[in-house]
Order: C-alpha cells, then sequence, then structure tokens
C-alpha cells in the first residue's frame, strides 16, 4: 500500500515538474499531452507560446481626449467557436489569455475596449512581437 501511495505522490511530482515548463494559461487552449508533444516535436514551441501569451499584448490607459479606434473584445468558446461578448475585469487583467479572445497581431497594433476603469487592451503587432521575442532569446544566452 505504500509503495502504491508513494508511485502516486512520484507520479504527481514528476507530472507537476512538467506542468511548470509552460504558463498555466496554456492549459486552457491546450491539454498538457499537447503540449508535452509540442516540446519534445517542436522544441522552442513552448517558449514563444509562453512568451506570447504573457508579451503580446499591453493594458494601457485610455489618452483623454485622444480618439483611439477601438474594436470590441471578445471571448470565443473554444469548445463551439461562439464569439461572445465580455467585460474584463481587474481580476481579469492578471490572468488574461489572449488565445481565449479574438484578439490577434496584425500588421499594426490593435486596440480593444475591455470596459475596465478607462483601460483599453493593445495588441502588438506581429512584427513587434517577433522583434521582442528575439530580445527575449537573446537575454536568455546571457
Amino acid at each position: 500500500m505504500k509503495i502504491k501511495l508513494l508511485s502516486v505522490l512520484l507520479l504527481f511530482f514528476v507530472v507537476e515538474l512538467k506542468a511548470q515548463n509552460y504558463d498555466q494559461r496554456l492549459l486552457q487552449v491546450y491539454s498538457a499531452s499537447s503540449l508535452e508533444q509540442m516540446e519534445r516535436n517542436a522544441p522552442g514551441t513552448i517558449d514563444y507560446l509562453n512568451f506570447y501569451v504573457a508579451n503580446s499584448y499591453q493594458f494601457i490607459v485610455k489618452p483623454e481626449g485622444k480618439d483611439i479606434p477601438t474594436q470590441e473584445l471578445h471571448f470565443v468558446d473554444l469548445q463551439t467557436g461562439a464569439v461572445l461578448s465580455y467585460t474584463l475585469t481587474p481580476a481579469d487583467l492578471d490572468q488574461f489569455n489572449p488565445y481565449l479572445f479574438n484578439c490577434k497581431p496584425g500588421i499594426k497594433h490593435t486596440y480593444y475596449t475591455i470596459g475596465t476603469q478607462g483601460k483599453i487592451l493593445m495588441m502588438l503587432s506581429q512584427s513587434e512581437i517577433e522583434r521582442r521575442y528575439k530580445k527575449h532569446l537573446e537575454s536568455q544566452k546571457r
């Protein structure tokens, strides 16, 4: 009985160690086995996904007197593809996951109304994300 319990605890510990290789927000989009497979088959993919989920956007204060064209932020149900209106709360800002919303990087920065204390979501352009990711990779080499 003790051996079974020890085996289960050891297995749990190993799974937890593997789970720490990726941002937990990725589990909202991918299964743990998919992430592990990506890590085995395409080294670097997890690092990029971690970077993207944490650094592809910024929440900024909407400037007074400056008209910034914004789009409405929508939640996208990954199971059904349904697009739903969603207002982010201050608590949502800390664990925001761009993969769960209709915000995708484009040629330019894109701005989204989030309805939280005068803030807006700025989705960085694809080229800016790539530039920052290259800088991130260079800083890891040091």
